[in-house]
């Protein structure tokens, strides 16, 4: 009888938690939270940030193939130091028409960015340029995790310029014919030498 007595006590006591139980349960759930999310910012996020922006770089710059066919086996003659910006009314327009209106700079942005206005958008800042031999692409990531300038930054930087030299066979890290990183604007030259860069369709 009295082994009865006790559990209806213990059952009593252990019914639900206590108000101070529940706010110590709170605040560890949200710690676990912050750490989680901390953690993701430190490593995580650099991580993806990495990986995307190797694939778009490489997607720029195997477009490049289609700027060549457009332009009948060279590349245009041009300077576009803005795509995102300076391609609007040429990818508005498109291409078409007869081949002695087609302009350089009308092949370069449709071919770069397949006249879609969503790719256009990413490519703000990206740049375009072939002059005496040496074609250009330009990448811009002012958005790196860290910002532009940091430590962190740079070493994002300098591993998607490596990676990208090692997919696409560009030269991005050598510091020769303008290739290489701007870590103060947060771009990145890669270029490929020794190409025809004509100002008329061949």
């Amino acid at each position: 009888m009295c082994n009865t007595n006790s559990n209806k006590k213990l059952l009593k006591n252990n019914h639900g938690l206590t108000i101070m139980e529940f706010m110590l349960a709170l605040a560890g759930g949200i710690l676990v939270l912050l750490a989680v999310f901390f953690a993701w910012e430190k490593f995580g996020s650099p991580l993806v940030f990495k990986y995307s922006a190797t694939n778009e770089f490489n997607t720029v710059l195997s477009q490049a193939s289609s700027v060549k066919s457009s332009w009948g086996g060279a590349y245009p003659q041009t300077q576009i130091t803005n795509i995102g910006q300076d391609c609007k009314s040429a990818v508005s327009s498109g291409s078409s028409g007869s081949s002695s209106s087609i302009s350089p700079n009308t092949v370069v942005c449709d071919a770069l960015t397949n006249g879609n206005q969503s790719t256009l958008n990413a490519l703000l800042y990206w740049g375009y340029s072939c002059q005496g031999g040496t074609l250009t692409i330009t990448g811009y990531f002012g958005n790196v995790p860290g910002g532009v300038g940091s430590q962190e930054a740079n070493s994002i930087l300098t591993n998607i310029a490596t990676s990208v030299q090692s997919d696409s066979g560009w030269d991005c890290t050598s510091g020769q014919n303008g290739s290489g990183i701007n870590t103060s604007y947060g771009t990145i030259n890669c270029v490929k030498t020794g190409v025809v860069c004509s100002p008329t369709l061949q």
